[in-house]
């Protein structure tokens, strides 16, 4: 602000209404005038090429944020329609996941896990058998960590700790793991502890239909291996986006 009659209330109306200084033309040089005219342009010189830095960088990266959400919302249309033909075509099914489902049985009677391991591998499951809860549980860390883990199929008795304790201990390690308990008992407590455990059906014994087993085992399987491949691929995309996020919240506002 240049004034030639600078009186106090004038100074303190032209500092609320943001002026940067005030220079009295009666009391200051022609000297003092140019310098600290100046001084005012470099400054808001500075301040303008910094506010426009700063609206460039934060343009970039919503037009960054943009453009990614509408390639990944595109990916995940995508993988939704792969993954709906899939259901009715093994040779998509193959293409699509990257490992084959993967099912934990445990059976003491080895006739009937060597049985049923057999025709989930020829459906295409990989299938780990054990004959106690004990030895599947021992072994849950190398599902948790490098294998992979899609379904449990668990004799209701079993030697050592029963098909009830093993299930609630792998949901332990595994919360969403499915479940399904192998029985030749109809027991309707057994169904209800079993029903609070999460556990999602029964196969009774001796096995009628093995093939209609087989399927529904091998169905099940499969679409569990796709829920954690969703939400691992979500779960990717909410990391990458919290970190572009913070890098735009770190950058400096405008005042």
């Amino acid at each position: 602000m240049v004034t030639s009659d600078a009186d106090p209330m004038l100074i303190v109306s032209c500092v609320r209404a943001g002026a940067g200084d005030v220079i009295d033309l009666k009391r200051e040089g022609t000297a003092a005038i140019r310098a600290a005219v100046q001084r005012i342009c470099e400054r808001q010189a500075a301040r303008t090429a910094e506010i426009a830095m700063v609206a460039s960088q934060r343009d970039m990266i919503e037009d960054l944020l943009k453009d990614l959400i509408r390639t990944e919302r595109r990916s995940i249309d995508a993988e939704t329609a792969l993954a709906a033909r899939a259901r009715t075509s093994s040779e998509i099914a193959s293409a699509l996941d990257s490992r084959s489902p993967t099912v934990l049985l445990v059976e003491h009677e080895r006739g009937v896990a060597n049985q049923l391991a057999d025709e989930l591998e020829a459906a295409g499951v990989a299938t780990f058998a054990y004959i106690t809860g004990e030895d599947a549980l021992r072994e849950i860390d190398t599902f948790t960590n490098s294998i992979g883990l899609d379904l449990a199929l668990v004799a209701a008795q079993l030697p050592g700790i029963d098909g009830l304790e093993t299930v609630r201990r792998l949901r332990t390690r595994i919360p969403e793991l499915p479940a399904f308990l192998m029985t030749s008992v109809h027991d309707g407590d057994l169904a209800a502890h079993a029903a609070d455990l999460g556990v999602v059906g029964f196969v009774l014994k001796p096995l009628a239909d093995l093939d209609d087993i087989v399927a529904r085992l091998a169905q099940l399987a499969r679409d569990s291996l796709h829920r954690t491949r969703e939400h691992v691929y979500l779960q990717r995309i909410k990391e990458r986006h919290e970190r572009v996020l913070a890098r735009y919240r770190a950058l400096p506002r405008e005042p």
